[in-house]
């Protein structure tokens, strides 16, 4: 009062401040309309998210605040340290898009190291895979999209763009 500020309008402003989960909703509508993982991301939202960052005003939540609970999931919850990743991923997300001008706070937390897994069919596997795949319960148009990935090496995204123009029937070419 004395700087001369009004407190009632400061007061109001403090309360009518987003939450995250103001935020988050608002963010979720856009993402469905081209994520195709948004009913994930909904699920870890409510069973991760909403209780520790939901009701909290956007201005309460600072990076400490985030690395604490970061560090917290898996250990509360025994989450695998991937999905704790994702996890903190979708807050990330959802603070660049619906705040690009403001700091991040999940800007500078370190993941936790993932391990890649590599696993390949063994011979006996092969057989199986194979009798499975040329059963008559396997739509044709299946056997074809996976021999032509498996004889072409080329990812699900390149294969199902391939087109008639791309191939070179004489050279024997994609």
């Amino acid at each position: 009062i004395h700087k001369g500020e009004n407190i009632i309008a400061t007061a109001r402003q403090v309360r009518e401040e987003d939450t995250f989960e103001r935020m988050f909703t608002r963010w979720l509508e856009s993402a469905k309309q081209y994520k195709r993982t948004w009913e994930t991301d909904q699920s870890r939202y409510n069973n991760y998210i909403s209780k520790p960052l939901g009701q909290r005003q956007l201005s309460d939540i600072d990076k400490d605040m985030i690395k604490t609970w970061f560090h917290n999931l898996a250990k509360k919850h025994g989450l695998a340290t991937s999905t704790s990743n994702r996890i903190l991923a979708i807050v990330k997300t959802v603070f660049n898009q619906e705040l690009p001008d403001r700091p991040n706070p999940c800007s500078g937390i370190k993941m936790y190291h993932e391990n890649s897994r590599h696993r390949f069919l063994q011979p006996s596997e092969l057989q199986q895979f194979f009798r499975f795949l040329f059963s008559k319960d396997t739509p044709i148009f299946l056997q074809d999209y996976v021999l032509l990935s498996l004889y072409t090496g080329g990812r699900k995204s390149n294969v199902l763009g391939m087109r008639w123009k791309d191939i070179d029937l004489q050279l024997r070419i994609w």
